[in-house]
């Protein structure tokens, strides 16, 4: 088993040493901040750096070693914090992980993953951070200046994740402090890194080329977001005012669930399997509502889908939430060919079982809210008959 599992990990990262196309984004703008170069050149097309000043400084220290040896690192510190982040979900939904649970876990999340660290993507830091977030929001409510820090890291990262944004300020509104130090300290990296007091010329530069990004690449086949569905099907205004509804009804929801669950968790266990109900929620938020959902972000669902698994659900509710996990897990142009992926991508495979693990989450929520309330009142039959044979 250790073998099989080594010979996987050494697999993805000799595809990742192969390729890196976003690892060269972040590497080229390290690259050009050294040589004192613009980071931000609309000549760079669908490919542009289009994160926080701050990062090209960051970036730039993996700019100073050789390529081959800066993507391994790259890659390499991004597979830890997918580790860092399976044990949080594991010890929410108490799952004991062992060799073989590993070596599990990477099979079937081999398809996506490898394809993520071949791209050099920064998502295994990213989802880290939100389930970080979501672990010490909970477990200690006096570290929201170091929750705001990271999420603000986060949300200039990948302004995507900003959606987060709601929650976190519906759930304790001192995060706003953190944002405000996380604000700062990358304000003052921005002036040490670009030699510049008044960096405002930078950030004028950045927001125009996030502004300028064309809507050409939202309807990729590639693209497995809400918004390309809907671009599919309605004309591009109606697409957007039925995307920014629906985001809001999603919002409300979560807002609204967390609230109404939160009042009823009485054991330790509960309030873990609700974290994890919690976080997988708004991850698949990001899924579905980000621009540039791009297929291999199916990850952002796995911890739905184990939710959905390992909940205590009827199997009614698990057995679709475990052919989507097949699908994800096996779909790709090694078991189907390329001609059929591509068509299978172009109908949105991906975002119908997203879809599909979304209705699931909205039936048990559901489910759970009933059972509820059909416990609370069988306890207060039982009360009120026991009083009446003492009357």
């Amino acid at each position: 088993m250790a073998f099989v599992l080594a010979f996987l990990l050494i697999g993805i990262f000799i595809y990742g040493h192969n390729n890196g196309v976003d690892f060269k984004v972040y590497s080229l703008a390290g690259h050009r901040l050294l040589q004192n170069l613009p980071i931000y050149q609309f000549a760079d097309g669908w490919s542009p750096f289009k994160y926080h000043p701050a990062w090209a400084v960051i970036f730039s220290f993996f700019s100073l070693l050789p390529y081959a040896a800066a993507n391994f690192l790259f890659n390499a510190i991004n597979l830890g914090f997918w580790v860092l982040a399976v044990q949080l979900w594991t010890r929410w939904l108490n799952i004991n992980m062992k060799l073989s649970s590993w070596t599990f876990l990477l099979l079937i999340s081999i398809n996506a993953l490898s394809t993520e660290i071949g791209f050099g993507q920064v998502n295994g830091f990213l989802i880290w951070g939100v389930t970080w977030i979501f672990q010490q929001i909970e477990e200690d409510p006096k570290s929201y200046l170091r929750v705001g820090i990271i999420a603000t890291l986060i949300f200039t990262l990948k302004l995507n994740y900003s959606l987060l944004l709601f929650y976190l300020l519906f759930r304790q509104w001192k995060i706003i402090w953190g944002f405000a130090a996380g604000i700062a300290i990358l304000h003052v990296l921005t002036i040490i890194g670009f030699h510049d007091l008044n960096p405002m010329a930078l950030y004028k530069d950045w927001v125009q080329l996030l502004l300028t990004q064309s809507s050409e690449q939202y309807n990729t086949f590639e693209v497995q977001g809400f918004l390309r569905y809907l671009i599919r099907h309605f004309d591009s205004i109606t697409a957007r005012w039925l995307w920014i509804g629906t985001l809001a009804l999603a919002l409300g929801f979560g807002l609204y669930r967390h609230h109404l669950v939160r009042k009823n968790l009485q054991t330790t266990k509960q309030n873990h399997f609700n974290r994890a109900m919690d976080a997988s929620y708004w991850l698949a938020i990001v899924f579905f509502f980000s621009p540039l959902t791009w297929w291999y972000h199916i990850l952002f669902l796995y911890p739905m889908a184990f939710v959905l698994l390992m909940g205590p659900m009827p199997k009614v509710f698990k057995i679709p939430a475990l052919c989507s996990l097949a699908v994800f897990s096996c779909l790709s142009y090694n078991v189907v060919g390329a001609v059929n992926i591509i068509r299978l991508k172009d109908s949105m495979i991906f975002f119908n079982c997203a879809l599909v693990l979304m209705t699931l989450f909205f039936l048990v929520q559901a489910y759970l809210l009933f059972s509820h309330r059909l416990n609370n009142d069988s306890n207060l039959i039982s009360q009120n008959k026991t009083m009446s044979a003492q009357i």
